[in-house]
């Protein structure tokens, strides 16, 4: 293997590295939302009905368990978009690797001049 494959090789892993951390980031923002959504329809929904008795918002219980449903939902992203990273990172780092030996099994390296044949006068 060339240097430049190794190279190239590299930068596919730091880019995989990268965008594994980059959808872990993603997902904990997703976890903190999730979290705070809680935390206002079971904390901050009976306050506000404390001080306001007027305040009549949606079922509470129904929009709790509707978030949740959301959130069971999304639990599954992380883990197919992160297959989907490292899949597309190995096929990367295959042709890389791969690809100079079956191209040049399909197209023949040309002969240098003077290699061939000479005309005889």
């Amino acid at each position: 293997m060339s240097k430049l494959q190794k190279y190239l090789c590299a930068i596919i892993l730091v880019l995989v590295l990268a965008g594994i951390g980059w959808q872990y980031a993603g997902w904990q923002k997703q976890v903190e939302r999730h979290e705070n959504a809680l935390q206002f329809w079971q904390v901050e929904v009976p306050k506000i009905q404390e001080k306001f008795p007027d305040f009549k918002p949606q079922n509470a219980e129904q929009m709790i368990e509707a978030e949740n449903k959301q959130f069971a939902e999304q639990k599954k992203a992380p883990y197919v978009n992160s297959g989907i990273i490292v899949f597309l990172g190995l096929l990367a780092s295959g042709a890389v690797i791969y690809g100079p030996k079956i191209i040049s099994k399909i197209k023949p390296e040309p002969e240098p001049k003077g290699s061939g044949k000479k005309k005889q006068k």
